[in-house]
């Protein structure tokens, strides 16, 4: 099976899910979508070994629309500047970003996509949600406390030592711990997961959080409750769309297959290359997307900046991109 290379696709809206496995969308999506599903081969097995293969030149005619935070406008992230290859870029991660939970809602993201695809009309649009990606949603009544994407604001989770010299010294011996398991799978792919647990520190990111606190067979629950959750939405917005839609993923997630974790990249494991690719054909949309009024959340009506962001944006982007769990 060849890889997807998405721009050699025919779409005029390409639906990206963020970490989302073949195996659960095929048993999902026709509670909420109809259209016709193939298995395709990923060009990457995280999100910025995908970006990067599979956008490499400028795109003029194509605009981003994207809660995650590895695409930025004028910022490099992974040695990518996503303003460097689409007509504009619009960073919802920045202006619809939920601080109490930690991610960009899937609501927010329709609200903002449906206005955005209502005034630029002759552009093709590539709309990338969060979910099912971590945190998870369900969870985050019962769970918080992992970084705040706020860098004004700094929780900490259940777990961290109350005595700051004893907090201190047990990081140093999970530093020296560490040491001992690079590059082997003995106590899973995140021997560092299991370390801060024994060790009682806390979690470093939404997917650790939720392996620490329900387990794995809670943690595919909650990643099944998210792409629930996100599809039920996508399904509001694909009514607002017309021509050819594609829905698909950049990557999967291992949820504790062979004590396996996460999406590493460069992986070849098929749980993680292995990505959806439906397609919906419609003439016209079912609601007239000029008529919808937008509750106006993540939106920005200004074009893309053509300035550096600050420093202090710049902060806000690297904890934005740890509180996913990224930067570990």
């Amino acid at each position: 099976m060849d890889r997807l290379r998405i721009i050699n696709e025919k779409w005029d809206h390409l639906i990206v899910l963020d970490a989302c496995r073949y195996d659960y969308f095929e048993k999902t999506y026709k509670n909420y979508l109809d259209g016709q599903l193939t298995k395709r081969i990923s060009a990457g097995s995280s999100t910025n070994q995908w970006r990067d293969n599979s956008f490499p030149d400028y795109y003029d005619d194509i605009v981003y629309v994207s809660a995650n935070p590895q695409f930025s406008t004028t910022t490099s992230v992974y040695g990518f500047t996503a303003g460097d290859h689409f007509h504009r870029v619009y960073e919802i991660w920045k202006t619809g970003w939920d601080k109490d939970k930690g991610t960009v809602l899937p609501e927010t993201m329709n609200a903002a996509a449906i206005e955005i695809i209502r005034n630029l009309p002759d552009k093709k649009f590539i709309i990338h949600y969060l979910q099912p990606h971590a945190p998870y949603i369900s969870l985050l009544e019962k769970f918080k406390g992992y970084t705040n994407p706020n860098c004004n604001i700094n929780r900490i989770i259940a777990g961290t030592a109350k005595s700051e010299n004893n907090f201190v010294f047990r990081k140093k011996i999970l530093k020296n711990l560490l040491k001992c398991f690079k590059n082997s799978n003995i106590l899973t792919n995140q021997p560092a997961w299991v370390l801060r647990k024994i060790l009682a520190l806390p979690p470093e990111s939404p997917l650790e959080v939720a392996w620490r606190n329900v387990g794995k067979k809670g943690l595919r629950q909650a990643y099944k409750t998210n792409l629930e959750q996100v599809l039920s939405h996508v399904a509001i917005l694909v009514k607002h769309l017309s021509g050819r839609i594609a829905i698909t993923s950049d990557h999967g997630e291992l949820l504790g297959e062979s004590f396996l974790y996460g999406h590493p990249t460069g992986s070849a494991n098929r749980i993680l290359v292995e990505v959806p690719w439906l397609i919906i054909d419609k003439e016209q949309a079912d609601i007239d997307i000029s008529s919808y009024v937008s509750k106006g959340q993540g939106v920005d009506k200004k074009s893309a900046p053509s300035t550096p962001d600050s420093e202090d944006e710049q902060k806000q982007l690297a904890e934005k991109l740890r509180a996913l769990g990224y930067y570990d």
